[in-house]
């Protein structure tokens, strides 16, 4: 579901991206992806869209307008 935020590209890219996603994948907007957060914590995060390999998210695409330092070492954290 699109973020009142969110830019029309995330729209369009899930559009081009779905034509072309072979069949035993599939494309979701919005998935929620756990990460370790802390010690023995563990926290959700909303993607933008995510390619899955059956239940396993094999992509992540989270798109920024203005990326900032900050977004780049947030979301490789999290991708660890």
């Amino acid at each position: 579901m699109a973020q009142k935020n969110e830019s029309p590209f995330v729209e369009q890219l899930e559009i081009i991206i779905r034509e072309c996603l072979p069949s035993h994948l599939t494309l979701r907007r919005g998935a929620l992806l756990e990460y370790q957060s802390g010690f023995n914590t563990k926290s959700k995060f909303e993607t933008d869209l995510c390619i899955f390999d059956g239940e396993n998210p094999r992509v992540v695409l989270e798109l920024k307008t203005s990326p900032t330092t900050h977004d780049v070492m947030v979301y490789s954290h999290k991708a660890d």
